[in-house]
């Protein structure tokens, strides 16, 4: 396919736009930073047209990310980076390079190092401002730093390798991932996989499955329509299931209590087993074998897909909403 370039050169001040003719439009630009910064700060401004409806991809080495939503057709970036001082300034600076582009109703704004390769110890910090169409598709990466953003109409994957992820109420999917911090999500309007390496995860209603996993943390989570997987090294886990699970639910954690909170009506297989603590069945049970107060094996109204529930550090219960 032919590319169009619109930008020869990339200037650090200027405001730069980027229009799209049409849907079969495609185009690339990979660009070195002008040499432009002062002292040991570099500033960075663009302004891009974004399908109503598409999806916009944007990824930075480091530094945190903030979301805003406005009511135009277009995404405003603002960026800062600063290194230690204005020797690494001259260093680090012109290994950055900027890579934009657009396929279809897709747009892609990434800053990268230069080969995919950071340099040694860049000491590099920045942070990054967006404001965007609220009811178009995220992507955001920050290899660095943390991820913040407001209600979205649309779906989000949003990734972190140093830093909380907070996110407003969501109508679309989400999934995030960060390898060092807090997940926290409002409600969710589809299905969600939250993972953390250390952190803990919150979220409000999810309308539909859920499947958290952190190495760090406590999971809690609201309302649950769809089907439920967790595990945590570190935590507790608190959830509310508003609707019959369709498939085996499995909740582990090393460190901390589990209590699940369903409908009377709810059917299960538990199998339960905690040790350091209790296992506690509010609802109607039928014991399968010897009962204990560290385990149980049963029927739960008459029996349904199978919830394994374990824990070495704390209580297990399950009882009515």
């Amino acid at each position: 396919m032919k590319q169009t370039k619109f930008m020869n050169r990339v200037d650090l001040k200027p405001l730069r736009m980027l229009t799209l003719v049409g849907a079969s439009l495609a185009f690339f630009n990979h660009a070195s930073f002008a040499a432009d910064w002062d002292g040991r700060v570099m500033e960075i401004e663009r302004k891009m047209d974004v399908s109503k409806n598409g999806t916009f991809q944007f990824s930075v080495p480091v530094g945190s990310v903030v979301i805003e939503n406005h009511d135009y057709s277009h995404i405003e970036y603002s960026g800062t980076f600063k290194a230690k001082n204005s020797r690494e300034a001259d260093r680090v600076f012109p290994r950055l390079e900027e890579k934009s582009g657009v396929t279809g109703d897709r747009t892609e704004f990434v800053i990268q190092w230069k080969g995919r390769k950071a340099p040694k110890s860049s000491g590099l910090s920045g942070q990054h401002r967006l404001k965007l169409p609220k009811a178009i598709h995220v992507e955001i990466t920050s290899a660095g730093g943390s991820i913040k953003m407001g209600d979205r109409g649309g779906s989000v994957v949003v990734t972190g390798s140093g830093g909380s992820i907070r996110v407003g109420e969501i109508l679309g999917p989400i999934k995030a991932t960060t390898s060092g911090g807090s997940i926290t999500i409002k409600d969710c309007g589809g299905d969600a996989a939250l993972n953390s390496s250390g952190g803990s995860i919150k979220t409000g209603d999810v309308n539909g499955s859920l499947v958290a996993n952190t190495s760090g943390g406590s999971i809690q989570v609201g309302n649950i329509a769809g089907n439920f997987q967790a595990n945590t090294s570190g935590g507790s886990i608190h959830a509310t299931l508003e609707s019959q699970i369709s498939k085996p639910m499995n909740l582990k954690t090393s460190g901390g209590s589990i209590h699940v909170r369903v409908k009377p009506d709810f059917q299960a297989t538990l199998d339960a087993k905690t040790s350091g603590g209790r296992v506690i069945c509010d609802l109607p049970l039928k014991v399968a074998g010897k009962f204990s107060k560290k385990s149980i094996h049963g029927a739960v109204n008459g029996g349904g897909p199978k919830v394994t529930l374990r824990t070495s550090g704390g209580s297990i219960r399950l009882s009515e909403i």
